[in-house]
């Protein structure tokens, strides 16, 4: 199967955090031919920098917490999260997501409910370390398992206009990179009438955008990444 990727899917197999990791490791088949495209990947390079700067504030305050009790204590994971509860938002990383992302962290590296302090300062601070290179790493690889798609040529003008006539740019619908991604793929698969592409994307908007764009694209099968999944 042919399968292109939108970036919040990509985003959700780099990071273990992300609310979208397991339904990402499950979409992207090895045995499948998958692609991204130039938008993609450009959107990928900055989501992933404003997640490596949230995520390293919210770690850091987690060693904070951490480095205060004695070597010779137990850390008590309950505490951790009653702590989390009084944090503020960091950028778009809110409460519910820190409280989702040390959950991982701590079956990751195989913590418990009480767990020696010293134990758990040497090995938080090992993966706070590597964290930023792990996940560059496996962004890096994510990528050349990959086919990429080229930026477009220029926009289509049919499509364009069934945008502005469905007023379909904004929040609620097509936002972002997305009208950039999705060019990417129409103007690809103009050219390559072969090729038959399911488009899979984690957004509900911009799932929303492309069911009522569809008779125009040069693609015409896509998917809510969860219920791919699901089948």
């Amino acid at each position: 199967m042919n399968t292109f990727f939108d970036t919040n899917v990509i985003i959700g197999y780099i990071y273990s955090m992300d609310p979208l990791n397991s339904a990402s490791k499950k979409a992207l088949i090895k045995e499948n031919v998958n692609y991204f495209s130039f938008h993609v990947k450009q959107e990928v390079n900055i989501v992933a920098r404003r997640k490596n700067r949230e995520y390293h504030k919210f770690l850091q305050k987690i060693a904070d917490l951490i480095n205060n009790v004695d070597d010779s204590s137990l850390i008590d994971f309950s505490k951790i999260h009653r702590a989390i509860n009084k944090f503020q938002a960091i950028g778009e990383l809110d409460v519910d997501d820190m409280h989702s992302a040390i959950d991982v962290i701590w079956d990751k590296l195989d913590f418990d409910e009480n767990t020696d302090a010293f134990r758990v300062k040497s090995n938080f601070s090992n993966y706070c370390h590597n964290f930023h290179q792990v996940h560059r790493n496996c962004k890096n690889r994510c990528f050349k398992k990959m086919e990429c798609i080229p930026a477009y040529r220029q926009k289509d003008k049919s499509v364009l206009a069934k945008i502005d006539k469905k007023s379909l740019r904004g929040e609620d619908c097509l936002h972002g990179e997305d009208e950039e991604i999705l060019f990417d793929v129409h103007d690809y698969l103009k050219n390559n009438h072969d090729l038959d592409l399911l488009f899979v994307s984690g957004d509900k908007r911009f799932v929303k955008a492309i069911s009522i764009l569809i008779d125009v694209l040069a693609f015409t099968r896509f998917i809510y990444l969860d219920d791919l999944v699901k089948n």
